[in-house]
């Protein structure tokens, strides 16, 4: 962060007052000029800042305050004094919004070099604002710096003269009379007193400037006014007046609208010509072209305009509908009056009907008076005949032409549409044939007859299956003949129903003909069934083996015994104990095996410590199940089966089916201890498992560091140590630690910026139990840091002893028994060293080092104290060291805290030195970037942070 010194009072009173020359014994003096400046309010004002009477001068630094919503810094620009001694670095900060009221602007300029200086009067920088509201802004210099040419440089004794800047908002309103515009070589919108403006009329096309009224008089343009104030000013202008001519060649005539002796500029007058009967407008010319009527004619100056007209020729079109034609007396071409006498002629078979267009009536012949364009038709109609229509049957006839009426040669198209269940056969009267679709064509009055026969229908009856249908009648059928059909079935057979043209089962059944139709008569094989019983244990085979049987099947049966057991006899639809043994099916049947079981043993073994129960006793005979429980001893648990029963289940059960032997298996327990630790420290074990029931295990804490066992919880209690278990099952244990004070400086670690700047440093203790008593021995390096004092924090008072030579620390401290975290010192140490920040790496820019406990004690009521050696002894947590570095202001040369003119100047004048130079052996220490050359690149080490003012 950047800081900039500058009492806020004191400021405020500088702004709000005229400019103040402070009183000083020197005649060199820093001003802002000039010192009375006026803006307009939107416009840019330059100021300079001067010097006068300055001699030996190298670098100079100012700052210069104004008000931030009066003015806006937008640029700050070096003056030609010190450039025009020798080359200089220039520097500058823009601060607009510094504060809330105020704006800064640091600026600073150093020669490069050190065999020159500037001595006189000139300007070292103009300062651009942009002005934003009305009224007087302060220009108040601020921590003005005038360097010589010494090294290290010295101040120049001066007197700041401030400035002000008046910011107005007087207006220009410009208004015109008339069309025309006037332009400003300022359009404002504010102007200040006495700023001279110039306006320049300029009439629009079609007018002329008149004079200025308001504030500016007179008719001349352009035309000055200087401002004094708010001021109005109203340029006049007026019209330019125009002529139209209008000439007409021909006969007819042309009005204007409007219709005026005069025009001004840019009006629009619509010329419309009107020809006389029988004439024609034809086209404009002059200053009007075309044949566009009406014509609008733009007036931008005396405008002349010829109109002509030409006689019309008009002609005459005849049509004729129907058969004939029509005779002219004069065939054209024709004028506006002419008679022209018109006689139709028909054709054969034809006669004259009427007239219509420009000519109506009936009247032949007839006159027509040519007006215009015209066109006349002459309709011309036919000798009408009859057609009689007639049918024999069920149909009718469709014609294309229905009449009622039909003239000579006309096509008539006749089609026989029969009704449903019929057909066409033949036409009779005065047209022949049997296609239905025929033509007629018309020569007199006509008739014709249309012809219509049944449609004969036929029954197809298929039979699926075994099995005869009966039906009454005869083929061929008509439409709504009724047909009653019985279906037959044999033996072994079923009637299922009806498909296609009939559905059902309903026998017998009739069917309607309204068509040609097909009836299948679907028959079924009967199915039957064959169920078996068993009695006792075995099973019966078939052949062939089937779900269902058709009537007169033979089916062998042999009757299988199952293992134990023997087949007796059969009963039921089959008899006797013949084996195997036909079977004819002729319905549903059923069938009885009788099967006698035979008896078995069961013998029972166990392997290693566990029993087996049943819950049954022989004698067992095949299929019986037997449930077997294994029992395993302690510390053993049943593994498996073998013999005629395998597997892992327990309980199992066993099927007999024959003499069986089971053995049952048993192997021992492997149980597992876990151990867990709460606290610094670990756990032995004299036997690390696997483990057996009864095993006996000794568990030993032991502690890590300092820490101590305090005692076991879980599966093992009490504090004894070591300690033995005895393994019944998978067990857990877990062993407690007390821990350790922690002893840490805080915090861990601080950065000193300038040379005597100081800090402090906390002696803390953490997981205090009961601590009475504190000594210590702190070490630090002499070179860097100064011991300062110290403060006793948790018990209030203490001895200290400091060798500040060797840079060692040592007291004690104590009173009423602390737990927890306390603050037990506070030490203070100040920087000593000086040290200048060089921006390359390898350079020695940050001194680091440490502050560390060389050894410390710490007492409790009873027991012995815990102590700590660096190095060696640890029964106390101690934190890390606190680490110390030393890191400067980058470009703060001096180590005062402040980065300014005065140790830019420092570099400036070395600038140009190389290594191997005379004096680089004082220049090399200003070599900030350590590339062997005082240069422009060390200027931006200082920069970087120009303005810069360290609070720790």
């Amino acid at each position: 962060m950047k800081h900039y010194v500058m009492p806020s009072i004191l400021l405020c009173l500088l702004m709000l007052i005229p400019p103040i020359y402070t009183t000083s014994a020197a005649s060199t003096f820093v001003s802002v000029t000039p010192a009375d400046c006026y803006a307009a309010v939107g416009k840019t004002v330059n100021v300079t800042i001067s010097i006068t009477d300055v001699g030996n001068l190298t670098a100079w630094q100012f700052t210069l305050y104004f008000l931030n919503g009066v003015l806006n810094c937008t640029n700050v620009a070096e003056g030609p004094f010190l450039k025009s001694v020798n080359a200089t670095y220039f520097g500058k900060t823009i601060t607009n919004n510094y504060n809330n009221t105020h704006g800064e602007l640091v600026a600073y300029c150093t020669l490069l070099g050190n065999t020159s200086v500037a001595n006189g009067s000139g300007v070292l920088a103009i300062v651009t604002f942009n002005a934003s509201s009305v009224a007087d802004s302060p220009l108040h210099l601020s921590d003005t710096i005038l360097c010589d040419q010494n090294i290290p440089p010295k101040h120049i004794p001066h007197t700041d003269v401030d400035g002000t800047v008046h910011v107005q908002n007087f207006t220009l309103t410009v208004t015109t009379d008339g069309s025309g515009t006037v332009a400003l070589n300022d359009t404002g919108p504010y102007y200040y007193f006495y700023e001279a403006v110039q306006l320049t009329a300029t009439p629009a096309v079609g007018w002329s400037f008149d004079h200025w009224s308001g504030n500016l008089i007179g008719s001349t343009t352009p035309a000055t006014l200087i401002v004094t104030g708010n001021m109005s000013v109203k340029a006049t202008f007026i019209q330019n007046q125009y002529t139209l001519n209008v000439t007409i060649f021909g006969s007819g005539t042309v009005s204007k609208s409007p219709d005026q002796a005069t025009y001004t500029y840019g009006n629009n007058v619509t010329l419309n010509a009107s020809a006389s009967s029988g004439w024609t407008f034809a086209a404009w010319s002059g200053d009007a072209s075309g044949s566009v009527n009406p014509v609008t004619v733009n007036m931008t100056d005396n405008k002349s305009v010829t109109a002509t007209f030409t006689q019309n020729v008009y002609t005459l079109s005849l049509s004729v509908v129907g058969n004939g034609s029509v005779n002219l007396n004069n065939t054209g071409p024709y004028h506006y009056g002419d008679a022209v006498l018109l006689t139709p002629i028909p054709s054969s078979y034809w006669s004259f009907d009427h007239w219509s267009g420009d000519l109506t009536g009936s009247a032949n012949p007839a006159t027509l008076i040519v007006t215009a364009n015209m066109s006349v038709t002459a309709t011309f109609t036919q000798v009408n005949y009859t057609l009689t229509v007639g049918t024999y049957g069920n149909g009718y006839v469709i014609l294309n032409n229905t009449g009622p009426y039909y003239h000579y040669g006309d096509v008539v198209l006749l089609t026989a549409v029969p009704d449903a269940h019929w057909i066409f056969n033949y036409w009779s009267g005065n047209l022949v044939g049997s296609i239905s679709i025929a033509a007629l064509v018309i020569t007199g009055n006509m008739s014709v007859t249309a012809n219509f026969v049944q449609i004969p229908y036929w029954l197809t009856i298929n039979v699926i299956g075994s099995g005869s249908v009966a039906h009454n009648g005869t083929a061929p059928y008509h439409y709504g003949d009724v047909v009653q059909l019985n279906a037959t079935a044999p033996t072994g057979w079923t009637f299922q129903g009806w498909t296609e043209d009939l559905n059902g089962s309903t026998n017998p059944t009739t069917i309607l003909i309204d068509g040609n139709k097909v009836v299948n008569a679907t028959f079924t094989q009967n199915q039957y069934t064959l169920n078996l019983t068993i009695v006792g244990c075995g099973q019966v085979q078939l052949s062939p083996n089937a779900t269902y049987y058709y009537y007169g099947v033979l089916v062998q049966l042999t009757a299988v015994p199952a293992v134990g057991w023997s087949f007796d006899h059969w009963s039921g639809d089959l008899t006797g104990s013949v084996n195997p043994r036909f079977l004819n099916i002729t319905r549903n049947m059923s069938v009885s095996a009788t099967f006698a079981p035979t008896n078995y043993t069961l013998g029972v073994w166990t392997v290693r410590m566990g029993s087996v129960s049943l819950n049954s006793t022989p004698p067992y005979h095949y299929g019986d199940a037997v449930l077997l429980i294994a029992t395993p001893n302690s510390g053993w648990s049943f593994e498996y089966w073998t013999g005629d029963l395998n597997g892992s289940a327990n309980p199992a059960t066993l099927v007999i089916t024959r003499d069986m032997s089971v053995t049952a298996w048993f192997v021992k327990n492997v149980y597992t201890l876990t151990v867990n630790i709460d606290g610094t420290g670990s756990v032995t074990l004299n036997n690390t498992g696997p483990y057996d029931y009864g095993d006996a295990v000794l568990l030993t804490a032991v502690p890590i560091g300092s820490a101590s066992f305090d005692h076991w919880s879980g599966d093992l209690t009490g504090s004894a140590n070591p300690a033995t278990l005895v393994i019944a099952t998978n067990m857990s244990v877990t062993a407690y630690f007390t821990v350790e004070p922690t002893l840490m400086m805080s915090p861990t670690n601080t950065t000193c910026r300038v040379y005597g700047e100081d800090f402090a440093v906390t002696v803390v203790v953490s997981g205090a139990v009961n601590v009475e008593n504190s000594a210590f021995e702190i070490h630090y390096n002499t070179t860097l840091l100064d011991y300062m004092g110290v403060t006793w924090n948790a018990w209030g008072l203490g001895t200290i002893n400091v060798n500040e030579s060797a840079g060692v620390i040592s007291g004690s401290t104590s009173g009423s028994p602390l737990n927890g975290t306390q603050t037990l010192i506070t030490i203070e140490f100040e920087a000593t060293y000086y040290h200048m920040w060089k921006s390359t790496p390898g350079w020695a820019n940050d001194l680091t080092e440490t502050i560390f406990f060389q050894w410390v004690n710490l007492s409790f009521p009873s027991g012995p104290d815990l102590r700590y050696e660096k190095g060696g002894l640890n029964q106390i947590n101690v934190g890390p060291d606190f680490l110390y570095t030393f890191s400067p202001i980058q470009g703060d040369l001096n180590n005062d805290g402040i980065v300014d003119i005065f140790d830019l100047r420092t570099v400036g004048a070395y600038f140009g030195t190389s290594m191997g130079d005379p004096d680089w052996t004082q220049a090399s220490t200003y070599d900030l970037n350590g590339d062997g050359t005082i240069d422009v690149l060390d200027l931006e080490v200082v920069t970087a942070n120009y303005g810069y003012t360290y609070t720790p």
